[in-house]
This record gives structure tokens, sequence and C-alpha cells, in this order.
């Protein structure tokens, strides 16, 4: 992983308080790409190395505020329920295995139920786990990467037969008519002249003749 600028340290931090103190943000949150940040946010929520009160005092913020925004914000970005075991471990699909096992550590820092004090978060490390054993080996990896690859092949074909009307192939009827070399509209006004409508307007017309005939008479 590259080590973050101290100018994506501060966004990073500036954007966990953000979405804690604006929570209308989650739901866009759920639906992008995980930021560089999340790695510096789980050293926090972990409190790796001192990282609470060092990042803290950088951006004038009380520990305990800043720890709850850190975990806010990986809940909101990590643990949504259709999110992948990338995504649970804090990781894109290019993540090394080093850099996956560091996360799991950091999670298990975390949320273990032997340390995390909080029942609501706690139930988060089955899915972490979870996640793990879907990674931890490369033949498990490819395996899950198999699959999530079979789920992404349908939903390309949507987004593409949306981006082209949503028509991926013609009615048996409208087959037929083109390979006559003709449309569908066409078609019916053809009936429409040919048929015994087209016999109403001249039987019409007969009956109004005949009875100015009459009348004639």
């Amino acid at each position: 992983m590259t080590p973050l600028s101290v100018d994506e340290e501060l966004a990073a931090l500036r954007a966990a308080l953000y979405v804690t103190a604006i929570p209308s943000g989650c739901a866009q949150l759920r639906n992008e790409p995980l930021s560089a940040g999340v790695g510096l946010l789980l050293r926090i929520v972990a409190n790796e190395g001192g990282a609470i009160d060092f990042y803290a005092a950088r951006i004038e913020t009380p520990p305990e505020a800043l720890r709850e925004a850190a975990a806010f914000y990986l809940q909101q970005a990590m643990f949504a329920p259709q999110a992948d075991s990338y995504r649970v471990l804090g990781a894109s699909r290019h993540a090394s295995a080093a850099e996956l096992r560091r996360n799991l550590a950091l999670l298990c820092r975390w949320l273990h139920s032997d340390i995390c004090e909080e029942l609501q978060r706690s139930v988060f490390f089955l899915r972490v786990i979870q996640a793990w054993n879907n990674l931890k080996t490369p033949e498990r990896r490819a395996a899950y990467d198999a699959v999530l690859n079979a789920r992404a092949a349908p939903a390309s074909v949507s987004r593409i037969a949306g981006a082209s009307g949503g028509v991926t192939s013609a009615a048996p009827g409208a087959k037929a008519l083109s390979s006559q070399g003709m449309r569908p509209g066409k078609r019916m006004l053809k009936k429409r002249m040919s048929g015994p409508e087209s016999s109403r307007p001249r039987g019409l017309w007969r009956a109004i003749m005949f009875s100015w005939g009459r009348r004639a008479r």
C-alpha cells in the first residue's frame, strides 16, 4: 500500500468527521470505491501505535470523537449488505496478500468480542472472518474471484442493453415482417387498405347514392 501524503491523511480524517456529522452521505459512500484513507482509519479504530492521540492532536479533535467518526465511516463504507469480501477487509481486488492480512489484524483489534465494547459493531467480526476465509489462500481467492466475475457478467449485459434502449431481441412477429422487407406499420396499413374494412367507404357511398336516388324519384 502506498503511504498517504499529509494532505491525503487530513482529507481522510475530515471525510470521516463529515459523514458522521451529515449521515445523508452514507448511501453514496456505500456505492463508491473505497478511499485511499481506509487504511489510516483502520489504524485509528485499532489504535495502532497510539494513532488516535496522534491524529486527534493533528486536527485538534478529541480522541474519542475522532475514533467514533472513523468507526462510523468504516462501518458505512465496508459493511453494507452487498459488500464483497475485499470490501469487508477494507481492500481492493488488487490488494496484496500482505495487505489483506494486515487489515485483518487491525479489524480483529477493533471488532473482536474480547476487545470491542460495542455489541452492535462486534457482529461485523463474523463477516470479517468469513471474508478472510474466502481470500486467505491463493486457491480460495481464485475461486472467489471467479464467483465475482460470474456475478459481474450479467450486470454488464444489463448495462449494455440499457444503453441501447433495452432491446435485446425482436419479437417473432417483427422478425417475420422484417424478413419480408416490411415494417409492422406498413403491414397494418396494407391490411387496412386491402381487407374488409376497405370496402366500408364504398358500401357507405353506395347507400348514400341509393338513398339520394330514391328521393329524386
